[in-house]
């Protein structure tokens, strides 16, 4: 029987009384058979122990936060779905439900779950989860799923992820978060490794999500076939990145169009990545990008570093492709490689304009054609100043508009370059060495 039926059968102190002699159960290792424990009233709730699942229906899940004011805190315990079940689909650890306004999850491990360990439905405001591990959950460890009203006022802290497993092999996130606004993730850690990746594999996705702060966060050895990123941003706009790292992102078994980035935005707008670093990605047939932008306008790189990033087909540093007026600057690039194409410390693809690209710093580049600084657009409207390129080892340091290559050793003093077309403008000051 469900227990959400009995607490709905008692007055409110019965309801109470029933929550407490389930929580004396559940300090014994409890194990149960596919029921829902439901809050429904508003407390600050503590387990002295661990809790097991054992489920018959699919999509149910272990708790249904169904009251505003609630605090859950797990006590440092283990709550799981018992291995016997595992055959049993979309089984969630907790949910919590529509509207539901201040709850918190806190101290804790969720872990084996063939649904999400944490479930927040839409109209949702004022959720906080802290020191919460969620290990081998299905397709999110946390995720956040806005429809009508949106999910508003979240923050993540201290949180640690691990070996998402994905229920249909189309997507494995550490933590999802779609149709969103003001969501804060602060310190936390994403290692979203499997042994049979998903298409899409990222430490953190974002979709249409307005007003976001990352600080602080690791993503590491996410893999995927199709795309693999670390952070995943699309159709997002006024966000901050700040101090985030991003490790060996990975995509294996991929079809040529595969794409391995760190750092992957997708129609983001006045988004900032602060201090970010992005190193040792690596696609197995495809690209790979420390950081990549596209279809976006007004974000910046600032500060950044992009360290051995390597793709067989081509491989590049910052790479934006039909953005406006996104600003690059005082970033460190440094061996991008590119097994069998081209690489580019840092490339302005097709539709990027009106950019700004200052005093970054490329190392090493090296492909079958490898480029410091590339610009594809004839008669660029970007800016390119005091840029510096060194050891770009097959051909050039800096590539301008127009198809304009620089020789070995480049200098320039002023805005009339000896050399370059006089329609060429914004090349003040870059500087290219090759050995």
């Amino acid at each position: 029987m469900n227990i959400y039926t009995i607490f709905e059968n008692m007055n409110p102190m019965n309801r109470l009384i029933k929550f407490f002699l389930v929580s004396i159960i559940a300090c014994a290792y409890l194990n149960a058979a596919s029921v829902s424990i439901v809050y429904d009233t508003p407390g600050h709730f503590l387990y002295g122990g661990g809790y097991t699942a054992v489920p018959t229906d699919p999509n149910d899940a272990m708790f249904v936060l169904a009251a505003s004011n609630l605090v859950i805190d797990l006590g440092g315990n283990v709550f799981s779905q018992d291995p016997s079940s595992l055959g049993v689909p979309g089984f969630k650890g907790f949910v919590i439900a529509p509207g539901v306004q201040n709850v918190t999850i806190q101290n804790g491990i969720i872990a084996g779950f063939t649904g999400t360990g944490i479930f927040v439905s839409d109209g949702c405001d004022q959720i906080f989860f802290n020191n919460v591990t969620s290990a081998f959950c299905t397709d999110a460890g946390i995720a956040m799923v806005g429809t009508t009203s949106g999910i508003t006022n979240v923050k993540i802290q201290n949180c640690f992820v691990n070996d998402v497993l994905s229920s249909d092999g189309a997507a494995a996130h550490g933590i999802s978060c779609i149709n969103a606004e003001r969501i804060a993730i602060q310190d936390c850690i994403f290692e979203i490794s499997s042994l049979v990746p998903s298409a899409t594999g990222a430490g953190i996705y974002l979709e249409n999500v307005g007003g976001f702060q990352l600080e602080r966060c690791q993503s590491v050895q996410q893999t995927a076939s199709q795309l693999s990123a670390g952070i995943l941003c699309k159709n997002c706009n006024v966000g901050i990145m700040n101090e985030c790292i991003v490790y060996s992102s990975s995509t294996i078994s991929g079809d040529g169009s595969d794409v391995a980035a760190g750092y992957f935005l997708d129609g983001c707008t006045r988004t900032i990545l602060s201090g970010c670093q992005s190193a040792f990605s690596l696609a197995s047939t495809g690209t790979c990008h420390a950081f990549f932008s596209q279809n976006g306008q007004k974000n910046s790189f600032n500060g950044c570093l992009g360290q051995s990033n390597i793709g067989f087909a081509g491989a590049c540093g910052i790479h934006l492709v039909n953005e406006l007026k996104t600003t690059i600057q005082n970033t460190v690039i440094r061996e991008t490689i590119s097994t069998t194409g081209t690489a580019n410390g840092i490339k302005l693809g097709d539709g990027s304009a009106n950019c700004y690209i200052h005093g970054n710093t490329v190392l090493d580049t090296e492909g079958v054609y490898s480029f410091g600084i590339a610009d594809s657009a004839v008669n660029s409207s970007s800016l390119f100043t005091h840029n510096v390129s060194f050891n770009n080892v097959v051909n050039f340091a800096i590539n301008y508009a127009g198809g304009v290559t620089l020789p070995v050793i480049e200098g320039s003093l002023s805005s009339s370059t000896p050399g370059l077309p006089t329609n060429t403008g914004g090349l003040l000051d870059n500087v290219g060495v090759n050995p």
